[in-house]
């Protein structure tokens, strides 16, 4: 299940859409193994969802569908 498939829609405002804009890694430099990746994520929320509900949520479907390696965390 994707996570744009749970983010519901409006009658008039249409669905909820949730896509990764950027992929970031630090640091930044081509000869280094970067210890931080960033994703950046444009998501565009219904009316009535509070931030942090939605951080909640996409937390929440990330830690359901996504399987990190030892040692790599999610923040």
């Amino acid at each position: 299940e994707s996570f744009g498939a749970t983010l519901g829609s409006r009658e008039i405002l249409g669905a909820s859409t949730a896509a990764v804009t950027a992929i970031e890694t630090l640091p930044a430099s081509r000869n280094v193994i970067p210890d931080l990746a960033r994703l950046v994520v444009d998501w565009r929320v219904l009316p009535g969802l509070l931030p942090d509900a939605a951080m909640e949520q996409l937390s929440t479907h990330l830690q359901q569908h996504v399987t990190l390696p030892t040692g790599i965390t999610l923040a």
